[in-house]
C-alpha cells in the first residue's frame, strides 16, 4: 500500500514537471530542428528579437517589444547563437 501511494505521487510529479513550460519544445518542419521555451530568437538580419515563451500549433510564442507574437516554425533555423528566423526585423514588427 505505501509503495503503491509512493509510486502514484512519483507519477505525478512527473507529469506536472514535464507539463511545466520549461520543458516545452517542437520541431521545425523542414530542418526537424527542435525549438525549446527559452531559446533566444534572431531576425533575419541579426537583431535579437526575444526568447521562446511557448511552442504551440506549429509556431513559436514570443514576446516582443511588451506584445505576444507567433513565429510560424518553418520560419526558424537552428544557429550557434539560438535560432534564426527568416523573417526580417521589419517583417517581424507587423506579426
Amino acid at each position: 500500500m505505501v509503495i503503491d501511494m509512493h509510486f502514484r505521487f512519483a507519477l505525478a510529479t512527473a507529469l506536472v514537471v514535464l507539463a511545466s513550460p520549461a520543458f516545452v519544445s517542437a520541431q521545425t518542419p523542414e530542418t526537424g530542428q527542435s525549438v525549446k521555451s527559452g531559446a533566444w530568437v534572431f531576425s533575419a538580419d541579426g537583431r535579437r528579437i526575444g526568447r521562446v515563451d511557448d511552442v504551440a500549433d506549429g509556431t513559436a510564442a514570443i514576446i516582443y517589444n511588451g506584445h505576444l507574437i507567433r513565429i510560424p516554425l518553418d520560419k526558424l533555423a537552428a544557429s550557434d547563437k539560438g535560432l534564426v528566423s527568416s523573417l526580417t526585423r521589419k517583417e517581424i514588427d507587423q506579426l
